[in-house]
């Protein structure tokens, strides 16, 4: 499944993990076991998935501007 990411929360670690707060213009790799709802084009909209996907580890997630 081809998705884009709009929009990504946040990531937070296990024990001792690190916090990463994203700013608008950041961009991110996802790392093992992302998962979320995304947003598809349709062609002519983007629409919401119902139901939650993972995100590969290493796909490049950030704002289009």
């Amino acid at each position: 499944m081809v998705a884009c990411i709009l929009t990504l929360i946040g990531f937070a670690g296990g024990c001792g993990g690190t916090r990463v707060l994203l700013p608008e213009s950041g961009v991110v790799r996802a790392g093992p076991d992302v998962w979320g709802r995304v947003y598809q084009w349709t062609g002519t909209e983007w629409e919401l998935s119902q139901n939650k996907v993972q995100v590969p580890e290493g796909w490049w997630i950030g704002a289009v501007e």
